[in-house]
């Protein structure tokens, strides 16, 4: 059966490798990336029809448009893949004071899940890129700008979306599976 698929950070790196790999397997794909060149060239390489989608995930304001334009197209979508993550950064604070890190690999995926969940069958599946790279998270520093050392960020934003995996996982015990994943340890990437 044909699934509908949304990979965030699908440019390149694992999101890529999942897109292709899930598209020659005959599914609807879409593509999600902040660079519109990049989302082009891996449109490219996965072949086919994938629809993309661009939204810079450190700007909630953005990824709130960018789950309207999904749910404007999509009536159901059986899986999305919160991909999208990053570690080091030049600027790491958004202009509203919060860590980058945290905005992109923990709230963005969170606000996407809960503006996509709707359509989002009991069968579906949501899956999170978590990392073994994980330390207590720190509330304050998140939410001042208190500068933190990339991985110090990275872990703790990364702890965070296993943390809320978690306990979303337990409000929705028929579903839809809300997963998760630590694709390091899977890889050897």
């Amino acid at each position: 059966m044909t699934k509908t698929i949304l990979i965030t950070g699908a440019t390149d790196g694992i999101g890529l490798l999942t897109a292709q790999k899930l598209a020659a397997a005959g599914h609807t794909i879409l593509l999600h990336g902040r660079s519109p060149d990049k989302l082009a060239r891996a449109a490219d390489d996965i072949g086919g029809t994938p629809e993309t989608y661009v939204a810079d995930l450190s700007d909630l304001e953005l990824t709130a448009a960018f789950a309207e334009e999904v749910l404007a197209k999509h009536d159901r979508l059986d899986a999305l893949i919160n991909n999208a993550g990053v570690l080091r950064l030049p600027n790491p604070v958004t202009s509203s004071g919060i860590d980058a890190r945290f905005v992109v690999n923990t709230l963005a995926p969170y606000v996407l899940t809960q503006r996509l969940l709707s359509i989002i069958p009991k069968t579906g599946r949501v899956v999170n890129l978590s990392s073994a790279a994980q330390a207590p998270v720190d509330v304050a520093a998140m939410t001042s700008g208190r500068s933190m050392d990339h991985m110090e960020a990275y872990a703790q934003s990364k702890l965070a979306i296993t943390i809320w995996t978690q306990e979303l996982a337990k409000t929705l015990p028929t579903g839809p599976a809300i997963i998760a994943v630590n694709p390091g340890s899977l890889l050897a990437s």
